[in-house]
């Protein structure tokens, strides 16, 4: 029997014609071909499509044949062919041997398979201010943008085309106004330069803000005198001094205050602070001219130490006086007893009082003489329990004596830590080498070991006879340094001096200068550097308080050091830095610079801010209140001392007020106080109108500054 077979393989390939492809079982299985069916339905409406037809061979029934690939192969049983090939609206169809890989390719305008889809990007719609040129807007059309006259186009492209994905080939562009200084808004000489939508305003000096309507120009002033010092004798001086003048280039008036009514006054000792200030009403933009007046007595000069004795002495304001006791070697006493209750004083003229030369001491071989002051005699100048023993007499003596005073007025200052203690030079004991080490190594070696030269980097101990000084020193390749911190300074061939700081730094004083006498012995080949650094302070001009305040931020540029041997130092600062906030009392900032020697060298930065000293000599006057005319609605004089001003209320002397504008929105009120009298700390000096009628700030009180005395005895009272 017979039957039917189907290629049961899905053609993939595109074919044009069938291959007779006949197995080696065509006639065994009795393979007939039969007749080819339909064509399919063309897989596509135009653009060009795919048809199908297949067909069935037919064989034997036997176990060999069963499949159609028993007879032929699969590719046999079907036929593909290209159909619908059209391109429509002008479109080509290209054909590239299979409809597979052939298209149409479309005219301008179309797109898609078939060309039959047109490309239109749409109207891109009015522009403000401007117009659109072109009514086509499909693929391929161009349109224009232009803007009115005034105007200019920013942001997109004036010419775009409409691309293939239907979309314009740029965003649509603004017409922004460009001539925007038409109306020439800079104000005060300032140039305008044109922008879209904007303007800029190019101002002259002293000019700011959007239409340079900000005057930002403060005063100018000239002719500030420098500071001033004065020695002088008496208790008081006058001191005279050109006033600076203020001008502003703006053209508007001044306000000028000052803190001494006159370009006088007369002063007793002391750092006195004068200050001009110039502000303009308009704005509040000031400037200022400060300078300091130093009053000093004279000064006198350095007392030399008698034979076998020592020289005890006041070491805080020294500029200001100086009082001074003699003691004596434990065997030696003076000639006249009561000279040991005797006071040297410097007087205002710059002598020393009683007499310019302080006693020797002589040999005293009765000890009774010597115990009877023993307490004014040392054992060992330098030894630190008889530095301790004649520093304590002095301040308890110096406590109860008739300059007191000098110690109550300056408080913390006034301690043993202060007092100098300079000493003949053939009480100070020879120091002599004890032990040395080379730094880093396992090698030492004793006194008796020692070279007449060390290495660098070799450390010795230094000590006196009786074992109760003990020094260390460092041999580098500049000579001698200190391994401790010394303060002794060498005044001359008999005399050493013990100063800056306590109990301590004045005992190892002492041994820094005869310590340096060994150094040649152990560096003979290396001279030592000696030269101290170089350092100079800043002058920093005094400052008011900033307004509702009691205090302002001082600046400087900190100083740098420079050494002769190790070039620039920068110097360790002693209290707060630039650019901090500092109150109404005066502070020293000290800079010390130190090289590698242990040379050093200090300077100090005196920041004042708003330190009006004022001695007052007569008695204060309280003036009666003056009634403004129109009650305190507005005045024309506004520097009258104790007018009534409406909400504020009368002041009167010491009290005094100025304001800028009266009663009106934004005016200013500024308090002073006379001569001797100062605004009570913690209150305000500013009072401001607000826009809802109201003051910002209360009114405040002048208190009475408390003065010291800084008189020293004159020869006349001694």
């Amino acid at each position: 029997m017979d039957i039917l077979k189907f290629a049961l393989l899905v053609q993939c390939c595109a074919v044009t014609s069938v291959l007779s492809g006949r197995t080696s079982k065509w006639d065994q299985c009795g393979c007939v071909f039969q007749n080819w069916q339909s064509w399919s339905k063309c897989s596509l409406e135009c653009g060009g499509g795919r048809q199908r037809r297949e067909r069935q061979v037919k064989m034997h029934e036997i176990a060999e044949c069963t499949e159609y690939t028993d007879c032929a192969t699969a590719d046999t049983a079907f036929q593909f062919q290209d159909c619908n090939t059209i391109c429509y609206n002008g479109g080509t169809y290209k054909d590239l041997g299979n409809a597979l890989f052939s298209y149409c390719e479309c005219p301008k305008r179309w797109r898609g398979s078939c060309c039959d889809e047109e490309i239109n990007c749409g109207n891109p719609g009015p522009v403000t201010n401007g117009n659109v040129l072109g009514s086509q807007y499909f693929y391929g059309s161009s349109v224009t943008f232009e803007c009115i006259t005034d105007f200019n186009l920013t942001r997109g492209s004036y010419h775009q085309t409409c691309r293939s994905d239907a979309t314009w080939s740029d965003k649509k562009p603004l017409c922004l106004y460009a001539h925007t200084c038409l109306s020439n808004p800079c104000q005060n000489g300032g140039t305008c330069v044109d922008g879209l939508e904007r303007y800029d305003c190019q101002c002259l000096p002293g000019w700011s803000g959007v239409n340079c309507e900000q005057d930002v120009q403060p005063p100018i002033q000239s002719g500030c005198p420098n500071d001033m010092v004065r020695h002088i004798s008496s208790p008081t001086v006058e001191v005279n001094w050109t006033s600076p003048s203020f001008y502003d280039p703006m053209n508007t008036s001044l306000e000028i205050t000052q803190n001494y009514p006159q370009d006088y006054w007369e002063f007793h000792w002391g750092d006195f602070q004068v200050q001009y200030v110039a502000t303009k009403p308009k704005n509040g933009l000031r400037s200022e001219c400060s300078f300091t007046v130093k009053i000093r007595p004279m000064s006198c000069h350095e007392l030399s130490v008698g034979n076998h004795s020592a020289k005890v002495c006041t070491n805080w304001k020294t500029d200001y006086g100086q009082y001074c006791m003699v003691f004596c070697d434990s065997s030696f006493t003076l000639v006249n007893e009561n000279e040991y209750d005797q006071w040297y004083v410097c007087g205002a003229s710059g002598k020393w009082i009683p007499s310019p030369q302080l006693p020797n001491c002589q040999q005293q071989v009765d000890p009774s003489v010597v115990n009877a002051r023993k307490q004014y005699h040392f054992s060992q100048c330098n030894d630190l329990s008889s530095v301790n023993q004649m520093t304590d007499i002095f301040m308890k003596r110096f406590n109860t004596s008739e300059f007191s005073y000098f110690c109550k007025n300056y408080g913390k200052e006034c301690s043993e830590d202060n007092v100098s203690v300079g000493c003949d030079v053939r009480d100070v004991p020879a120091l002599t080498v004890d032990y040395c080490e080379v730094i880093g190594h396992d090698q030492d070696f004793s006194k008796q070991e020692l070279q007449s030269t060390v290495d660098p980097g070799t450390r010795c101990i230094f000590r006196n006879q009786n074992s109760t000084v003990v020094v260390t020193k460092q041999c580098n390749i500049h000579g001698w340094h200190d391994t401790d911190t010394y303060n002794a300074v060498q005044l001359s061939n008999d005399t050493i001096l013990y100063s800056h700081g306590g109990r301590v730094k004045r005992f190892w004083g002492i041994i820094f200068g005869l310590a340096a006498l060994a150094c040649w012995a152990f560096c003979p080949h290396r001279s030592r550097d000696r030269t101290n650094p170089s350092i100079d302070c800043p002058f920093v001009a005094p400052k008011i308080a900033d307004p509702m305040q009691t205090t302002t931020i001082m600046t400087w540029t900190e100083p740098v050091a420079h050494d002769n041997k190790d070039g620039t130092i920068t110097p360790r600062r002693g209290g707060p830095g630039p650019d901090s906030l500092f109150g109404e009392v005066p502070t020293t900032v000290t800079y010390t610079a130190r090289d590698r020697a242990g040379n050093y060298k200090s300077c100090s930065v005196k920041v004042v801010v708003n330190e009006v000293i004022i001695w007052l000599v007569t008695a204060l006057l309280h003036a009666t209140e003056i009634q403004d005319k129109d009650n305190g609605i507005h005045h024309n004089n506004l520097n009258v001392t104790g007018y009534n001003v409406k909400g504020i209320g009368a002041v009167a002397r010491p009290l005094h007020v100025n304001c800028t504008d009266g009663n009106y929105y934004r005016s200013i009120c500024t308090f002073s106080c006379d001569p001797g009298y100062d605004i009570t700390p913690g209150q305000t000096r500013v009072m401001l109108c607000t826009e809802d009628g109201t003051w910002r700030g209360s009114k405040p009180e002048c208190k009475g500054k408390t003065y010291v005395s800084l008189y020293r005895f004159t020869e006349s009272f001694l």
